[in-house]
């Protein structure tokens, strides 16, 4: 009976120091939290691996001319290899920004290695020469690139741009960038243009004086004058000719009644 109780009495023994280290704080607190531990030991160790290292940019803006692949992923090379959660997208975008030729950039990331990347690009509509200076212009006016020591007018020819001689005045800067003042006006011209399928191939500009040069005749229009009204005399005028059956070799719209030199 004796030996009975002993046994007893040492099992009480067991349970009782078993519940005690049960109720030690860690261990309490790792049964209460496991899952929490398990997702902390599973984060560090895809870390470690390098699971959210970025591993691939994908460029999804296809068909632009002068923001190439490769130039995307050579001003974002050094955030290949970065940690998913450290990468800020704002601060690519303004990266992306900082080529002249990027109108608009989206970076967007995708979990849990990968940006996507979207960019709008500028294109080239106008160079403008002056001190033997190429300053090559997107239709906005907003200077992309600036050569010299090379024909302007053949380059223009070569990237099929309008080729525009003026002076330096026709440059203004604006927050750091540069602008070229008449970027509206020869934008509209264009546009009326068009309309007859005429193409500006030259411009000059001489005392406020612009001579437009196009692949059939040639338009003088006064800058000083309210251009809405000169473009729509022009329009009329081509528009008659076009009725006609019958091409101009030049019109100059900066009277009320344009004086116009019809090619016999």
């Amino acid at each position: 009976m004796n030996s009975i109780e002993k046994e007893l009495t040492k099992e009480r023994k067991v349970v009782h120091q078993g519940r005690k280290i049960l109720r030690i704080k860690p261990i309490v607190w790792a049964q209460r939290y496991w899952l929490l531990i398990l997702l902390v030991l599973v984060i560090a160790v895809t870390i470690l691996l390098g699971i959210y290292d970025i591993k691939r940019i994908t460029y999804k803006s296809e068909g632009n001319e002068y923001v190439k692949e490769s130039t995307v992923r050579n001003i974002l090379s050094e955030d290949l290899g970065k940690n998913f959660f450290c990468i800020n997208p704002d601060t690519l975008e303004q990266r992306l920004l900082e080529n002249t030729f990027v109108k608009t950039a989206d970076v967007e990331k995708i979990f849990p290695n990968e940006l996507i990347v979207e960019i709008e690009e500028y294109k080239p509509f106008l160079l403008f020469e002056s001190e033997n200076i190429c300053n090559i212009f997107a239709i906005e006016g907003v200077l992309l690139e600036t050569k010299t020591e090379i024909d302007c007018t053949e380059y223009a020819g070569e990237i099929e741009v309008i080729y525009f001689k003026g002076e330096e005045t026709q440059i203004i800067e604006e927050e750091g960038k540069k602008y070229f003042y008449l970027s509206d006006e020869v934008s509209d011209i264009s546009k009326v243009l068009k309309n007859f399928d005429i193409e500006i191939v030259k411009i000059t500009l001489k005392e406020n004086i612009l001579t437009v040069f196009t692949d059939s005749c040639s338009v003088v229009i006064d800058i000083n004058q309210e251009l809405d009204t000169e473009l729509a005399r022009l329009y009329l005028v081509l528009e008659e000719l076009d009725n006609l059956g019958k091409e101009a070799k030049s019109i100059d719209t900066r009277f009320e009644r344009p004086v116009i030199q019809i090619d016999k």
